[in-house]
């Protein structure tokens, strides 16, 4: 009796370490990088530096007790957040309330330190820092493939 021969298992080439210099036989073929994307990306690198230097330089050495402020209303925001979020009644009422109490007392403290104006002019820098990062990064290489797998645990 004959038996027929099943599948062949497909086994991927062996991972090579990378080599460098002369000897190396493969040439790693990339897109090109349009003007387009570089200026993006430098834009993203500017505009990231401004949103961080702007407030030292507008506000000097006040601005340091103020972002310590601004970092304790965050955190105090977070935690109150994530009490509102994962807790039922009461808890879930008080940390509502701290987040927004948070929120509330560092942009009044901001107003009054005269603060406010720099800190959305940063965050409006760093948003734009972001944007032109994904401007400068869409669509560079190839799209990664996509494979259908099985759920764990169930075998067909």
């Amino acid at each position: 009796m004959q038996s027929t021969p099943g599948p062949t298992p497909i086994h991927a080439p062996a991972r090579q370490p990378p080599s460098f210099g002369a000897e190396r036989s493969q040439a790693v073929v990339t897109a090109p990088v349009s003007a387009g994307h570089r200026w993006a990306a430098r834009g993203a690198i500017l505009a990231a530096i401004a949103g961080v230097v702007i407030p030292a330089i507008f506000v000097g050495l006040r601005s340091l007790p103020l972002l310590l402020i601004g970092v304790a209303g965050v955190a105090m925001s977070l935690a109150g957040a994530w009490l509102g979020l994962t807790h039922r009644g009461v808890r879930r009422w008080a940390g509502t309330v701290v987040a927004v109490l948070a929120m509330l007392g560092v942009i009044v403290i901001y107003a009054f330190a005269e603060f406010l104006h720099i800190v959305v002019l940063a965050v409006a820098l760093l948003l734009i820092a972001g944007i032109t990062a994904r401007v400068a990064l869409r669509s560079i290489g190839p799209a990664v493939p996509e494979y259908d797998v099985p759920a764990p645990g169930t075998h067909s």
